[in-house]
């Protein structure tokens, strides 16, 4: 109900706005696209540079991502929708038809500047951007800012109006939002291309400010990546072989682990913030109706997610010097990761691409069920863009996995991992939805390690986990108050 009368709102929004363009015979503003496809109008958004912040989060660097969502302060933002919502912007149409087939006459020759720090700039991303610029016209200007300092960074620029057109929010909505113009008004949000729980996440005070897409190949997704030589070669059951018989649960996945562990092998590594957030119970959640962060007293929500991997690291299935960057070495049976595991420069970069493979996060734990879980990651407009029009236009190719096979880019390793995502994971979210975890975005405002920081509490016993999680609480729920004043005036 709530997607209905928000479409029904756009809908009369973009009739009202087409009846007053043509009373006023356009006037000298942009062109509007009429043609197939259901593209609207293409209308000007002022340089708003209000409310700029010269400060920005820290590192986003890390293997997780965070944590969130709306609900109380023990879960993550959960959707289960597929997609669509949002006020009725402009462009591009349905995706249905072709987005680009009329593409504003004045806008062919323009550019625009996409500052990233490495991802979306490699060698086989820039096959998708020169493929988009031959098909509309609009060059694609990539520059490289070190993700450290990448909210800074793109403030500074903004303020002394040199700013990008494209920006990224990657688990930063707190410090991504100062950055960020509503994108409404040239993203047409009713296209069920876009998907919902992002947009609802990144909607404060009527304004959508970043989008993404489970079309392409962009979202924070996390998943179970494992090393199918070692499963196969030693005969052993694989996540790929519980999933397809429909019996992939955490205590199977323990089970693999276990079996690794029999060959001589390191069993693998389970990320208490990611089985947690399958759990929906999350570090810091969102309420994404109200707009608020909060933690739950002691920590206490996260005492069943933590208690699990701490069992793992004391039954000698992970250990101290193993991590991601050991994963490609062959003599680790499990990692539990995100979509950036599976690309050619992700974090298993150096693995042999024939042993990568990967499943669904498990259905099941202790006979709950648990969801698919990951982090925000969200794409939007600058302030102050010199050609927001054109941002429109280039976010709904980038964020399309099809243009990425017509224009030949090799984005995942190997094809069975391109099939589990596409025909296994994107299904599972559509069908049943997925926790966002938002906990980085409030506390990397307040500097704060949260994978450093509440490590200690997968390496104690059971009986202690709570006791190491509690230690933390004052300090997080501190940078919780900070995250909700900063992002208040946005409400």
């Amino acid at each position: 109900m709530k997607h209905f009368w928000r479409k029904t709102a756009a809908g009369l929004l973009c009739l009202a706005l087409l009846l007053g363009s043509a009373a006023c015979g356009g006037g000298g503003g942009e062109e509007a696209d009429t043609g197939s496809g259901g593209n609207g109008l293409l209308m000007d958004f002022d340089d708003d540079l209000s409310g700029v912040q010269g400060t920005g989060s820290g590192d986003e660097g890390t293997q997780n991502g965070g944590a969130g969502g709306s609900g109380g302060g023990a879960g993550g933002t959960v959707s289960n929708s597929t997609g669509g919502s949002g006020g009725g912007g402009a462009i591009p149409g349905s995706s249905s038809a072709d987005p680009f087939a009329n593409i504003p006459s004045n806008l062919k020759g323009t550019s625009i500047t996409f500052p990233c720090w490495g991802d979306e700039g490699d060698s086989e991303c820039l096959k998708v951007i020169n493929a988009f610029t031959k098909k509309t016209g609009i060059k694609v200007n990539v520059t490289t800012v070190n993700q450290g300092e990448y909210e800074s960074t793109i403030a500074q620029q903004i303020a002394a109006r040199s700013g990008p057109d494209v920006i990224v929010c990657n688990n930063t909505l707190v410090a991504s939002i100062d950055n960020a113009q509503p994108i409404q008004k040239y993203v047409n949000l009713q296209d069920d291309f876009w998907d919902d729980t992002i947009t609802d996440i990144c909607t404060l005070g009527g304004n959508t400010y970043f989008v993404n897409s489970l079309e392409g190949v962009w979202e924070n997704v996390d998943m179970v990546f494992y090393n199918k030589k070692l499963f196969e070669d030693n005969g052993l059951t694989s996540p790929g072989d519980y999933y397809k018989k429909g019996t992939w649960t955490w205590e199977n996945c323990k089970k693999c682990m276990e079996e690794i562990n029999g060959i001589g092998q390191t069993g693998g590594y389970i990320d208490p913030l990611i089985f947690g957030a399958s759990m929906n119970a999350c570090t810091v959640a969102y309420d994404t109706k109200n707009h608020v962060f909060s933690c739950a007293p002691s920590l206490s929500n996260l005492v069943p997610a933590f208690q699990f991997p701490a069992q793992c690291f004391r039954e000698g299935l992970w250990n101290t010097t193993a991590w991601f960057g050991t994963f490609g070495t062959g003599t680790i049976g499990i990692y539990v990761s995100s979509t950036y595991g599976f690309k050619p420069n992700g974090y298993f970069k150096d693995m042999d691409n024939a042993a990568i493979a990967m499943a669904p996060l498990p259905s099941s734990y202790q006979g709950k069920a648990t969801k698919q879980a990951g982090t925000l990651r969200g794409y939007g407009i600058a302030k102050g863009a010199k050609n927001p029009n054109a941002v429109a236009y280039f976010l709904r190719w980038f964020l399309d996995y099809k243009y990425y096979e017509s224009s030949g880019a090799k984005i995942f390793k190997n094809d069975d991992l391109k099939k589990v995502y596409f025909e296994q994971i994107v299904p599972d979210i559509r069908k049943n939805g997925w926790v966002v975890d938002l906990s980085h975005s409030a506390l990397r405002i307040a500097d704060y390690d949260v994978e450093g920081s509440l490590r200690p509490a997968t390496r104690v016993d059971a009986a202690q986990v709570s006791v190491e999680l509690a230690k933390q609480y004052n300090t997080i729920n501190a940078a919780v108050q900070k995250a909700n004043s900063r992002i208040a005036k946005y409400k």
